[in-house]
């Protein structure tokens, strides 16, 4: 257990995948007091705390958004970060990807059945959270986390998408929203006006501009409740960018 500061303590283990054949790191980051909060599950959880687990060594701050929530607003939340490496590919999409990706992909079906049937009951049983849910994660996870939504309306009350990599296979996505859309659904997407996850695409960053875009049309075309939409003219692909915005998601979290 690793005391992080006086509200919040982070505590990791590993927890085994059966379905995946191996384990994956979880960081339960949580109020020392008031344990019965909601839950935030993330994808990529290796990269919001811990610079020494992060592949970069920058982190969302998340701790410090943490604190920032509950001094502004009072209200306590708990994060699970669920670490990811690089079968994140594989794990973050339930079909196969376009072009370059299409040797990967198709796992995330497998991923997610364990989040919601092994790992959300085994957190409920070990913290004793409340039972109030939310999903949320960057790029990839951000791609996962949208169809998780939908794929799960019962579960998650709101979903985040920070840079969200549509382009893995937009048309698969489309149609899945399409089919399975649910206007109760808040749905937090947003995308920098630099994103780019390859610096030798040099037009990735029109392709998530215009992708968010898209989506963000497309909810509302089939009118959504509870959207909020932000596009950051400075943002580029990385956690440094999304711990400045994640502050301002947390609050939109936790409102009506």
């Amino acid at each position: 257990m690793t005391n992080i500061n006086d509200e919040y303590i982070l505590e990791t283990f590993f927890v085994n995948v059966p379905d995946l054949g191996y384990s994956k790191k979880i960081y339960a980051c949580m109020p020392e007091t008031s344990k019965e909060c909601p839950v935030l599950y993330m994808h990529d959880g290796h990269n919001l705390f811990l610079p020494e687990d992060s592949f970069n060594g920058s982190t969302w701050q998340a701790k410090s958004a943490l604190n920032e929530l509950y001094n502004n607003t009072g209200k306590h939340l708990a994060i699970i970060g669920i670490g990811a490496d690089h079968r994140r590919f594989d794990e973050y999409s339930p079909w196969q990807g376009c072009l370059e990706f299409e040797k990967n992909g198709g796992l995330g079906d497998i991923y997610l059945e364990w989040i919601i049937k092994e790992l959300i009951p085994l957190i409920r049983q070990k913290y004793n959270f409340g039972t109030r849910y939310f999903m949320a994660g960057s790029s990839m996870g951000g791609y996962i986390s949208m169809y998780a939504g939908y794929k799960y309306r019962n579960m998650f009350e709101k979903v985040g998408l920070f840079s969200p990599a549509f382009w893995f296979n937009f048309q698969k996505m489309e149609t899945f929203v399409k089919n399975n859309f649910d206007p109760n659904l808040g749905m937090y997407l947003d995308v920098g006006k630099k994103e780019t996850s390859d610096v030798n695409r040099t037009d990735f960053p029109d392709i998530y501009l215009s992708d968010a875009r898209k989506f963000h049309n497309l909810l509302n075309v089939l009118e959504i409740k509870n959207i909020k939409y932000l596009e950051d003219e400075e943002g580029q692909h990385s956690e440094k960018d999304w711990a400045k915005r994640f502050p301002g998601f947390l609050n939109w979290l936790l409102r009506p």
